[in-house]
């Protein structure tokens, strides 16, 4: 059977940090459902097999992530799917602009591809307000754009134990102390120093500051 080449198609992205003590896990799959009808334009009852794309372009020449679901029911022209159940989605998926996802029912490509577009309050996870702790990794500066290995750029000043820091970072506490990253000589000097570092060195048991170009022990 020949499918027109029509999709219409609600894409609804669940791409939100958990914000109560309740939610411990971020939903990984996207809910997405969509009409399928024939040449004539009459909805379908049938099971197909359907090939998923998340591409960088409308054309699909890039395509970062994808999953083939076999058998997909399909009622009165009507389907549902999860995408990320075969192949997991992870938020490196999502890291940029303009991504397109484009379907496949058997070989045939459906057209047009669905732009993917965040829904209003995604927005509020700049913030990431109300939240109870967890664990926040980046690698990007949201003002250069330039990635660098585990890099998280924030902007404005940072308090810990004080919602009123006095300085780039502050950080307040009677009953604990700040420990600087320990590491062994070997890893001390694998990394790319800038003066003002400080690192507690493992090896010889002593802190370690790097000065006018050096490192030296005080």
């Amino acid at each position: 059977m020949n499918y027109a080449r029509k999709l219409f198609a609600l894409v609804i992205l669940i791409l939100m940090l958990a914000v109560a003590t309740s939610m411990a896990v971020v939903p990984s799959t996207i809910n997405y459902q969509g009409r399928l009808t024939d040449d004539a334009g009459n909805p379908v009852d049938t099971t197909v097999d359907m090939t998923f794309s998340i591409c960088l372009d409308s054309a699909g020449l890039a395509c970062i992530w994808g999953e083939t679901q076999d058998s997909v029911v399909v009622t009165d022209g009507l389907f549902n799917v999860k995408l990320g159940s075969d192949s997991a989605l992870t938020d490196e998926v999502f890291n940029g602009d303009n991504r397109w996802l484009h379907v496949r029912v058997g070989f045939q490509p459906i057209e047009p591809p669905t732009e993917l577009i965040t829904t209003p309050y995604a927005f509020r996870v700049s913030t990431v307000d109300g939240s109870a702790g967890g664990l926040i990794i980046g690698d990007v500066n949201i003002v250069t754009g330039l990635r660098g290995p585990g890099d998280l750029y924030v902007a404005g000043d940072v308090g810990v134990g004080t919602t009123s820091p006095q300085g780039a970072l502050d950080v307040n506490s009677t009953s604990g102390a700040l420990v600087v990253p320990r590491m062994t000589t070997v890893q001390r000097d694998a990394i790319t120093a800038t003066n003002g570092m400080v690192i507690y060195n493992t090896t010889d048991n002593q802190f370690n500051f790097y000065e006018n170009g050096a490192w030296v022990t005080k």
